[in-house]
């Protein structure tokens, strides 16, 4: 079964699948976007409208109670 299920879930939901999933790499991509880490090219422009289209921020929402639990990384957390 496992032979089955994991092509259809890389097809699925990888980095190159038509989804409303974020990835790990798309996650890290739009954080080096944000940052202006990436290079302004006509490659990526789409890309860069898109992050800004969907209002992605980095930081905390003002009135946010930060918990414990906020301080936890995971081992797929992106920290660069």
């Amino acid at each position: 079964m496992f032979n089955t299920y994991q092509p259809w879930v890389i097809k699925t939901y990888g980095d190159l699948a038509k989804t409303k999933t974020i990835t790990i790499k798309k996650y890290a991509r739009i954080l080096r976007t944000l940052r202006g880490e990436e290079a302004n090219s006509a490659e990526n422009s789409k890309f860069r409208f898109w992050v800004k289209s969907k209002g992605f921020h980095i930081g905390q929402p003002e009135g946010y109670d930060a918990k414990p639990a906020d301080r936890i990384i995971g081992r797929h957390a992106v920290t660069n």
